[in-house]
């Protein structure tokens, strides 16, 4: 694939193993992912990197499927050579809807990143459930100092059919 300039040149390659039963709204099986990038930069030579990311999302039923729980993690790591760097509009970054909920959208961006997340969900009508969650993550310049030093907390309610969520609303709360 070619970048932005016609100099510039990515190549990512990825493997996905997904045995969800919907997509839209599993309520049992999970989805593994691990991907690998080369950005390269020929205009400018110092925006060159390696991107590698690993995520994997778990989803456990009880009760009859009516009561499932959602395990998701993250990590996306980037090496870039001495005298080159991530471009800002390309680093990882964590707050918003789908990572630290109680956070806005990319809040906390680095090179490297690292995410756990855990939902619990229950119906309360037939097309409508509750849920509680958690996220924890981080990001770091460098992988040694990745960890869960930001935590949100909060719950939401999960409109869906049998195959597909439809709408979703969370209420979350961080440190700051």
């Amino acid at each position: 694939a070619t970048g932005e300039h016609p100099q510039d040149n990515f190549f990512e390659t990825a493997v996905t193993f997904d045995t969800r039963d919907y997509p839209g709204h599993p309520t049992s099986g999970g989805l593994y992912r691990a991907s690998a990038g080369i950005y390269s930069d020929r205009t400018l030579d110092a925006f060159s990197f390696k991107r590698y990311e690993l995520e994997g999302a778990q989803f456990i039923p009880l009760f009859d499927q009516a009561w499932v729980i959602a395990l998701h993690g993250w990590g996306a790591f980037s090496d870039a050579q001495a005298g080159h760097a991530v471009p800002f509009y390309m680093l990882p970054s964590l707050g918003g809807a789908n990572t630290l909920r109680g956070y806005p959208n990319y809040r906390f961006h680095d090179r490297h990143l690292l995410l756990a997340s855990a939902e619990s969900r229950w119906p309360l009508f037939q097309h409508i459930d509750a849920a509680v969650f958690i996220d924890s993550g981080t990001v770091a310049a460098r992988v040694e100092n990745l960890g869960f030093d930001q935590t949100t907390y909060g719950l939401g309610f999960r409109v869906h059919s049998h195959q597909a969520t439809t709408a979703r609303v969370d209420i979350a709360r961080g440190r700051d």
